[in-house]
């Protein structure tokens, strides 16, 4: 079993992603289903000012792999607030067997954006992360600003 663990140059204090990976704002759970939803392990979510990192383990080593963070635009109303987030996985047909570990980052600004914009002031939001076709099972963590 091959094992590959690599790291993002976060370039700004503030966590924001260089590399411009930003959350995607969508309307509903049948908008997130249209994303890319290979099987990846979701091994550990923080938050590092207003970037979300990601640990993501996963089975390939022969093509390149795509992740996006979709975001739905309604926030349930519960103390605080919360986010549903989905991590969406496109493995490109790789069908090699080596056990992959990335270190993701994502600029989070535009949910920040989207929840100023309808409740007029700073967080915190409960963000509940789901791993790729993981619908009913969530990790959760705090966005605070």
């Amino acid at each position: 079993m091959l094992f590959r663990s690599t790291a993002c140059d976060f370039g700004d204090p503030n966590g924001v992603d260089k590399d411009g990976n930003q959350i995607i704002i969508v309307d509903d759970l049948n908008a997130v289903k249209k994303y890319a939803d290979d099987n990846a392990k979701l091994n550990q979510a923080t938050i590092v000012g207003d970037s979300m990192k990601l640990s993501i383990s996963y089975s390939g080593g022969c093509q390149t792999h795509e992740f996006k963070l979709i975001g739905l635009k309604d926030f349930a109303e519960s103390s605080p607030l919360q986010a549903t987030i989905y991590i969406s996985h496109n493995a490109n047909k790789d069908d090699c067997e080596a056990f992959l570990t990335e270190e993701l980052a994502f600029d989070i600004i535009p949910l920040k954006e989207h929840y100023n914009s309808i409740y007029q002031g700073g967080g915190p939001i409960e963000l509940a992360i789901h791993e790729p076709g993981v619908y009913d099972k969530s990790t959760l963590v705090m966005y605070v600003f």
